[in-house]
């Protein structure tokens, strides 16, 4: 049944992502599913795990391979493809059914879901009645009973309306939140849907004594402007989603196995030290490098041990010799240990796909050199002081 939205859905989703969300057995539900029925616009796609071993094995795959565009303690949001939907891995709560991921919902009208453990799509009895019907009802046990009365413009947008006595119902639901705390308030306010309200608290430290006349004088003095509904980066104004994504993935990793180097400072082009710069490598094969005042990392996880890393680059096939473009003089013999002849190093990429498009990647004598470094020895990025040629990837073109 519904082989047809099935395909739809399938199809505007990227097939790197799909794999992982049926490899996953994920759920996709939400607005995205109503979209998909009601022949509405599809905004992005709202995707719900089973477990936190799940979303952090979906997580490890996207990490180095897809855009991140947000990330805090409720949900991350990347995007694979330019030209595609943006997708949201939702965490803050795992579920092991569809019933039990409804009963988190606001609104009967969003709650459809395909789940890919079954392969089949699952609707609460009444979400064909109530869109076909547009009108909004108001599950009181939702998760977010604030960010639900801010949801309810989005809806009235689309042609939906609500009675009074579902807009009672929503309003004593708030009320009946015991918020003792601003990490509470927090939490209720913001990091999920793109509308940071709980940037109005973010020079109150959570510990601080609440005061409810505080927050309503915040918000009286609240100023609309386009960088206050920016989306959220994570967990401080200065890190980056790449680097927040990483940060979270490292500290709660259960499956897999992550190393993390913290390498000093980064040299700028003339000498002059920047930030500390992190190297995240998992099996030998860098995943990620990345430049930051501080990651938030345990101390305990930064490894110290002198790893061997596998890196590429492209060098000039000369006869049965394999020599550097720039020098035609400097030789990469292999199982043997290069050492570089100046203190600029030797230039390498991470991976064969970035190879592919590095220098000298359309000169016709150039083959693939693929080598083995250490991170000890490395300079800045990816250059190192010496390598260990292992193997040509690709004689002759």
């Amino acid at each position: 049944m519904y082989k047809f939205e099935e395909k739809k859905l399938f199809n505007i989703i990227n097939e790197t992502v799909l794999e992982i969300l049926q490899e996953e057995k994920c759920i996709v539900a939400g607005g995205c599913i109503t979209s998909l029925f009601t022949r509405n616009e599809i905004n992005d796609i709202d995707v719900y795990f089973r477990s936190k071993e799940s979303l952090m094995s979906a997580l490890d795959q996207l990490i180095g391979n897809c855009t991140f565009m947000a990330h805090t303690d409720k949900a991350t949001l990347f995007i694979k493809d330019s030209s595609e939907y943006p997708c949201q891995f939702i965490h803050f709560k795992f579920f092991n059914d569809i019933e039990e991921l409804f009963n988190t919902f606001d609104f009967t009208a969003c709650m459809g879901a395909y789940d890919f453990l079954t392969n089949e799509f699952v609707f609460h009895k009444k979400f064909f009645i109530h869109n076909s019907q547009r009108i909004i009802k108001f599950n009181h046990h939702t998760a977010y009973p604030i960010i639900s009365a801010l949801r309810i413009q989005k809806y009235l947008d689309k042609g939906y309306t609500i009675s009074k006595p579902e807009f009672i119902k929503i309003m004593l639901t708030i009320n009946n939140l015991k918020i003792n705390s601003y990490r509470e308030l927090k939490e209720q306010m913001g990091g999920m849907y793109g509308v940071n309200y709980d940037k109005i608290f973010e020079d109150i430290k959570d510990d601080q004594n609440f005061d409810i006349n505080i927050v309503i004088e915040r918000l009286s003095d609240l100023v609309l402007s386009d960088d206050y509904f920016n989306m959220p980066n994570g967990a401080g104004s200065d890190k980056s989603p790449e680097q927040a994504v990483i940060s979270y993935v490292i500290q709660c990793y259960v499956v897999g196995d992550y190393k993390i180097y913290k390498k000093g400072f980064k040299k700028g082009i003339f000498g002059n030290e920047l930030n500390s710069y992190y190297i995240i490598l998992k099996e030998n094969t860098i995943v990620k490098i990345i430049e930051s005042e501080d990651m938030d990392i345990d101390a305990s996880r930064l490894s110290t041990d002198d790893n061997e890393i596998i890196v590429y680059k492209n060098v000039k096939q000369s006869g049965d010799k394999y020599v550097s473009f720039q020098d035609n003089n400097f030789e990469y013999r292999l199982g043997e240990e290069i050492a570089a002849k100046n203190e600029r190093g030797l230039f390498f990429v991470e991976s064969l796909l970035n190879v592919t498009n590095a220098c000298h990647s359309n000169n016709e004598d150039r083959v693939i050199l693929k080598a083995k470094v250490s991170i000890n020895n490395m300079i800045n990025d990816l250059q190192f002081t010496k390598c260990v040629p292992l193997e040509i990837i690709n004689e002759g073109r």
